[in-house]
């Protein structure tokens, strides 16, 4: 029997929030294992993806994909509403929402603000928006219905559409030294290294992190390097390997960024993606 697959598949839903922000709003970065959607419905924000900054203003939508660092802030002195929804999401056309931006027509965005009202409805939450329970499951099936449509009618438009990636001189230096430290990653890299690499004053450097990411350039640098290691130890490097691959100067010591950072060891992590993978698999036989 043939059983059609999903271009696009909504399997898990995380947080659905509406929220108004202030203009001194500024959300530090983060990554996770799953999708989000970033909507502006009204004023402006700045935006960081990795090494991209982007400027939103209403009607603008951004996905970041899993594990992808981002920030968010707000921007022209503006007191934006956003909406954020996380979701875990696959399908043969999944991986066109990545890097994916651009500005709503009126069909899409009434597409959205109508899978956001079921979700209010579909869903139980805490106060951080995050779900906890399904309240209604029809509705709940609705919601990612509707989301799985509206998403699908994005990645359709092609990727001509895209918003431009902002371009001074700040954020062109910001995405350039995030492109170096990607491709160092296996390296020792100290501030003075990066900063002499691209001509600049130590100052430079540690204010442009600052400002696109919330960090200092050492602390960016080791969650990359911490996102690199799930990977591996995902593809089974043990501990040692791991460390070593990275550039730690010791096993002691990738443990303790590894902890800091994801609040789990190493080897905790390793287990908990074993359990997950085995309960995939149990539910799939």
């Amino acid at each position: 029997m043939f059983y059609p697959v999903k271009q696009i598949s909504v399997d898990g839903v995380y947080t659905i929030i509406d929220s108004k922000k202030k203009p001194d709003f500024r959300f530090e970065g983060e990554s996770h294992p799953f999708w989000e959607l970033v909507y502006v419905k009204e004023g402006n924000v700045g935006i960081s993806a990795d090494e991209r900054i982007y400027s939103l203003s209403a009607g603008d939508v951004i996905f970041h994909k899993p594990m992808e660092f981002h920030r968010i802030w707000s921007s022209e002195n503006s007191s934006p509403e956003i909406y954020v929804l996380t979701f875990e999401a696959s399908g043969e056309r999944v991986n066109e929402l990545e890097n994916l931006s651009m500005k709503l027509n009126e069909a899409s965005i009434i597409l959205l603000e109508k899978c956001v009202n079921l979700g209010k409805k579909a869903f139980d939450f805490n106060r951080g928006r995050s779900v906890i329970d399904v309240i209604d499951k029809r509705l709940c099936q609705e919601y990612c219905n509707f989301l799985e449509v509206f998403m699908l009618s994005l990645v359709s438009r092609g990727s001509s559409e895209k918003l431009p990636i902002e371009s001074s001189s700040d954020s062109r230096l910001f995405s350039d030294v995030v492109l170096f430290l990607r491709d160092n990653i296996d390296e020792k890299l100290t501030i003075d290294v990066i900063a002499d690499r691209f001509f600049v004053s130590r100052s430079r450097i540690k204010k442009l992190f600052s400002k696109y990411s919330g960090l200092g350039v050492i602390g960016y640098f080791n969650n990359m390097k911490i996102l690199e290691a799930q990977k591996l130890l995902r593809e089974g490097l043990t501990v040692a390997e791991t460390a070593e691959k990275l550039g730690f100067s010791n096993q002691f010591y990738f443990c303790t960024v590894f902890k800091k950072i994801t609040a789990l060891t190493p080897s905790e992590f390793r287990r908990r993606e074993m359990l997950e993978i085995a309960k995939k698999l149990l539910t799939n036989k």
